[in-house]
Parts: C-alpha cells; sequence; structure tokens
C-alpha cells in the first residue's frame, strides 16, 4: 500500500507547517486563514494524495457535504441537463450530488426523503411530481429548493413562466389562423401543466 494512503491531519500539517486546526479549517471551507495559507495546505494535501475522512468530518461537523435531488424521471432530458448542471456547480464547491428518481411515485418519493434525512443530507433540490408536500415537516430543517413544478406548500421556488409559456404557443398558432387548437395534457395536476392550460385558455379567449 502506499504510504501516502496512511496518512492522517497531522502528517499534512507537519508537512505543511500548519496547525492540525488549520488544515481542518482549510478541508472544511470553515475560513480564518490566508489565501496563501489555503494553497500550501491544498498543495500539500494534493502532493501527499491525502484524502480526508467524509464520514468522519460529517459526523464531527454534522454536515455531509451532499446535497440530494429528487427528480421525477433521471432519463428526461431536461431533467438530465438540470443533474449535469448541479453536478459540475456543486464539485467546485466541494459537494458532492446524491441523485433519487421517483418515476413520478408520491410512495418513492417519500421514500428518498427520509433516505436523505437519514444520510444527514445539506439539502435538497426537489422537482416533486406532488401538488402538495404531504411530509413537509420533516424536512422543515434542511434547505430545500424547489425547480419547475410548484407544490402548494413550497418556500424557495425556481420556475419557468408556464402560463405565459401556454399563452406564446397558442398564440402563435391563433396568428398563423388555427382556429380549432387541441390542448393534450398529462391526467396529473402539476403546476407545470396548470399553468400551460391558464395561458393556453387566456389566449383563447
Amino acid at each position: 500500500m502506499d504510504d501516502n494512503a496512511k496518512l492522517s491531519i497531522v502528517d499534512v500539517a507537519k508537512r505543511a507547517g500548519v496547525s492540525t486546526a488549520t488544515v481542518s479549517r482549510v478541508i472544511n471551507h470553515n475560513g480564518g486563514y490566508s489565501r496563501e495559507t489555503e494553497e500550501k495546505v491544498r498543495r500539500t494535501i494534493e502532493e501527499c494524495g491525502f484524502t480526508p475522512n467524509a464520514n468522519a468530518i460529517g459526523l464531527r461537523t454534522n454536515k455531509s457535504r451532499c446535497i440530494g435531488v429528487i427528480v421525477p424521471d433521471v432519463t428526461n432530458e431536461f431533467f438530465a441537463k438540470i443533474i449535469q448542471e448541479l453536478d459540475f456547480y456543486l464539485l467546485k464547491h466541494g459537494y458532492s450530488l446524491l441523485i433519487c428518481n421517483s418515476n413520478e411515485d408520491y410512495e418513492l418519493e417519500n421514500m428518498h426523503i427520509k433516505g436523505l434525512i437519514e444520510k444527514h443530507i445539506d439539502g435538497i433540490v426537489y422537482i416533486s411530481g406532488q401538488n402538495e408536500i404531504k411530509n413537509i415537516n420533516e424536512i422543515r430543517h434542511i434547505p430545500v429548493v424547489y425547480i419547475d413544478r410548484a407544490p402548494l406548500n413550497a418556500k424557495m421556488l425556481i420556475l419557468s413562466d408556464n402560463q405565459e409559456g401556454g399563452y406564446l404557443a397558442t398564440k402563435e398558432m391563433i396568428d398563423k389562423g388555427c382556429r380549432q387548437i387541441l390542448l393534450l395534457r398529462d391526467v396529473r395536476c402539476a403546476s407545470t401543466i396548470r399553468y400551460r392550460k391558464e395561458g393556453y385558455i387566456r389566449a383563447l379567449k
């Protein structure tokens, strides 16, 4: 086995000429050190091939440095692109991404939420198929950002203007001379579907 694999945080501190507390702060992005010191510690970590014990850090700080993302369908190109962008962004900031596929199933969503809570996840990016999140109290202490769909009791939302999209698509057809325009929609009541229908009806009126 490579001797570097046996190195501890104490060994890294000695090689970098700093305290173990400083190495710990750099690893955990806690601040309290200069840019020069951070570069020296990170360079030493890289040269040594030192890998911090994520489980030990998580137990000590009660943070997993992991973000969960719940998506309705990982094979959907739109959701896959969101996952890809999240993964790139989070890696740059020292976080990993845990992907949960709900398959548009409410029970699976709830199971994933329970699993993320048990893993002490630091935050959740949530694309929900539910009209209202039933177990909202279980994740009230975790930062949650809802994307694309707007459950009734969601707080932090990032949405496209689906009503305006439905309006513009229908208006384009009307402007091109169409008069009998059919709207085909999913039977579910996801906010995206409701808002697009509202835009469709607004354009027809």
